[in-house]
C-alpha cells in the first residue's frame, strides 16, 4: 500500500489493517493461551457494519478476523466475511480450524484473502479435517508446548504436505 505509505509521510495518517475479533469464544483450553478465561462474548452485528463502513470511508483497505477465541464461533460468521467483501477488502482470517468447515461456508472460505490455521487443536485431538478452496493462501502456526510431542509435530508437517501451504511457523509458549 504504497499510497498509504505516501500519504503518512506527507502527515496524513489512515489505517490499512484492522484486526477484528467478533467473539472470544473457543472450543480449546491451550494452556499457554493469554485470554483462555473469556466469558464467550461476541459483537453485535449491526454495529460491527457501521464501525467496518466507517473505518473503509477513512482508507481501511483490510480485516483480519482473529481474536481472543475463534472467529469461526462467531454466529453470523459468513455474513460477516460476505459484507467486508462487498464494502472491497482484503480478508484474512486466523483459526485453530476446528469449527471451520462446520461453520464457514465454502463459499465464504473462496472471498478470503489468506488463512492461517493454528494446529494446536492435535494437542486435543488426533485430526484435524479442513476442505480449503484452490488458490487460498494458506500458513500454518503451532505453539511449542508442554503437550508437543514428535507424533504432533509429525502431523503439522503431514497437514502441510497436504494442503499446499505457504509457511509453517512453530514458535516457543511465550508464558
Amino acid at each position: 500500500h504504497l499510497d498509504v505509505l505516501n500519504d503518512i509521510q506527507n502527515g496524513k495518517w489512515t489505517p490499512i489493517e484492522l484486526t477484528l475479533a467478533p467473539t472470544d469464544k473457543c472450543n480449546l483450553k491451550c494452556s499457554f493461551c493469554s485470554v483462555q478465561n473469556r466469558h464467550g462474548d461476541t459483537l453485535d452485528f449491526e454495529r460491527l457494519k457501521k464501525t467496518l463502513r466507517a473505518f473503509k470511508e477513512i482508507g481501511l483497505k483490510s480485516v483480519v478476523l482473529s481474536g481472543g477465541g475463534d472467529p469461526t464461533l462467531y454466529p453470523l460468521i459468513n455474513e460477516l466475511i460476505d459484507y467486508i467483501k462487498f464494502l472491497g477488502m482484503d480478508i484474512g482470517l486466523i483459526t485453530n480450524g476446528i469449527a471451520l468447515n462446520r461453520f464457514v461456508k465454502i463459499e465464504s472460505l473462496k472471498k478470503l484473502t489468506w488463512i492461517r490455521i493454528s494446529l494446536n487443536g492435535y494437542d486435543y485431538l488426533s485430526e484435524i479435517k479442513v476442505n480449503l478452496p484452490e488458490g487460498l493462501d494458506v500458513g500454518l502456526s503451532y505453539v511449542y508446548n508442554e503437550k508437543t510431542t514428535v507424533e504432533i509435530l509429525k502431523k503439522v508437517s503431514d497437514f502441510a504436505d497436504n494442503h499446499k501451504v505457504n509457511f509453517v511457523r512453530i514458535v516457543p509458549n511465550c508464558l
